[in-house]
Order: C-alpha cells, then sequence, then structure tokens
C-alpha cells in the first residue's frame, strides 16, 4: 500500500483584527490492504485483502474577525470529495458551513 499526504493552511490579516483562512488537505492511496475481521467478542478471526485506490480532498475557506485577545467569531465553509477510481458508485461529497463563537478565559 502506497499514500500520500499533503496539508496546508494559510492565515492572513487583510484587515485590523480580521482575518483570512484557507487549508487543503489531499489524501491518496492505493494497492492492497489487509481488513480484520472480528467475531462477537472482538477477537480478530480473519483477515480479507482489500485492493484500495481512492482519493480525499478537504479545503476550507473562512474569515475570523477578533473582538480582544481571547474572543473571537468564525465562520468557515468546508468541502469534503472522495473518489474511488474502480467503485464510483461509492463516490461522495459533504459541504458544510461551521460559525463558531471563541471565548477564552
Amino acid at each position: 500500500l502506497a499514500s500520500t499526504l499533503v496539508d496546508a493552511g494559510l492565515t492572513v490579516e487583510v484587515l485590523k483584527q480580521l482575518y483570512l483562512i484557507g487549508g487543503l488537505k489531499t489524501i491518496t492511496a492505493k494497492g492492497n490492504e489487509f481488513i480484520n475481521e472480528r467475531n462477537s467478542y472482538n477477537q480478530i478471526t480473519s483477515y480479507t485483502n482489500y485492493n484500495m485506490n481512492q482519493s480525499q480532498m478537504l479545503y476550507s475557506l473562512g474569515a475570523r474577525y477578533k473582538f480582544s485577545k481571547n474572543t473571537y467569531f468564525t465562520v468557515t465553509g468546508v468541502s469534503q470529495n472522495v473518489k474511488f477510481a474502480d467503485k464510483a458508485y461509492r463516490n461522495y461529497t459533504i459541504n458544510q458551513v461551521y460559525f463558531n463563537y471563541t471565548m477564552i478565559f
């Protein structure tokens, strides 16, 4: 099994106390993997050979406004795409938006 992970992120202050935030993560895996099978007692009973050829990409873009050193509001949009080269029916995409108010005491 060969896998590759790339992870990058960037935060830039565009105005006083206002930041743009971005991130990207990609994972690719290709080759053979062994998956264990377990019984009702959680004991491994056998192994199954699984041929894997897939890629995942997660990227996000957002903004953060700092009210003070310990208080800020963040809004972030995140998209995750998972693709299987040999099983296209298993491909999926998840899109989410997060609103987060943080206050550190």
